[in-house]
């Protein structure tokens, strides 16, 4: 999974971990993403971690903030 080798290379405590993996996994769903080897995929998971470092880290802000900027 994109976000796991992603997080692997940051440094997050492990409630914001699961808020990131599950904002990632939320958003691959609204896209309708089931393919994990889909390049797509690891453009969730970029823009997700891109949201983290933008403020609070927290699913449904995570999610939203993702969502706006791939459909942009």
């Amino acid at each position: 999974m994109p976000i796991n080798r992603l997080l692997a290379q940051m440094t997050f405590d492990p409630e914001e971990v699961r808020e990131i993996v599950h904002a990632y996994e939320s958003v691959l769903a609204a896209l309708g993403l089931t393919a994990r080897a889909d390049p797509a995929t690891e453009q969730v998971a970029a823009q997700i971690l891109e949201c983290a470092g933008e403020g609070a880290i927290e699913r449904q802000r995570l999610r939203d903030c993702a969502l706006a900027a791939l459909q942009a």
